[in-house]
C-alpha cells in the first residue's frame, strides 16, 4: 500500500514537470541602466568642496588611508583620548556610524558644532568615554554623525553598529 502511494506521488510530480512544469524558464533577465531622468540623491550643502578635496588630496575617493592605518594611533594620542576629563558644555546626543577613512586619530563629524573644537563623547551603551576633535559636518541637526575607527575601538563600539553618543564641548 505504501509503495503504491509512493509510485502515484512520483508519477504525479513527474506529470507536473511535463513541458517545463515546475522548472519552466520564466523568461530572460533584463537589466536596465539609469537614464538622465533617473532621480539622484541631492548633495549636502558644503559636501561638494569636501569630496572634491578628498579626490585630489588623498581622501577616501583617491585611496585615502588604509583601514589598518586608520586604526593605528600613537601612545600619546591614545593617552590623550582616554585621559578622564569631566565637565564641558553638553551639546546633546547623536547617532554615529563609522566615518570615512579620510583622516586618522580621534574625531567625530557632527551637526552639533559649527566649528572644529575639542570635545568628549560618551557611548550610551557602556558609559565609555573618549576625548575627540569635534568637526562640523554641515548637515541638519538630528541627521547623525560619523566617528573615527580609532574612537570606535576605544569606546568599544562594534564597527557595524549605529551608536548613540552624548557629546560635550570642552
Amino acid at each position: 500500500m505504501t509503495r503504491t502511494k509512493l509510485v502515484l506521488l512520483a508519477v504525479s510530480v513527474l506529470a507536473g514537470c511535463a513541458d517545463g512544469g515546475l522548472f519552466q524558464r520564466q523568461g530572460d533577465v533584463q537589466v536596465f541602466a539609469p537614464s538622465k531622468e533617473t532621480k539622484r540623491p541631492k548633495a549636502r550643502p558644503g559636501n561638494a568642496e569636501r569630496l572634491t578635496a578628498n579626490r585630489s588630496g588623498g581622501g577616501l575617493n583617491s585611496g585615502g588611508i588604509k583601514l589598518s592605518d586608520a586604526a593605528k594611533v600613537t601612545d600619546s594620542e591614545l593617552a590623550a583620548a582616554t585621559t578622564p576629563s569631566g565637565g564641558g558644555k553638553a551639546l546633546g546626543s547623536t547617532t554615529a556610524t563609522l566615518g570615512f577613512l579620510e583622516r586618522d586619530g580621534f574625531w567625530l563629524t557632527t551637526p552639533l558644532v559649527k566649528s572644529e573644537t575639542e570635545g568628549r563623547v560618551i557611548y550610551s551603551n557602556t558609559g565609555a568615554t573618549a576625548n575627540v576633535t569635534l568637526i562640523p559636518n554641515g548637515a541638519k541637526a538630528g541627521s547623525g554623525s560619523q566617528i573615527s575607527i580609532a574612537a570606535m575601538q576605544v569606546l568599544g563600539i562594534p564597527l557595524t553598529d549605529i551608536a548613540t553618543l552624548k557629546v560635550f564641548k570642552k
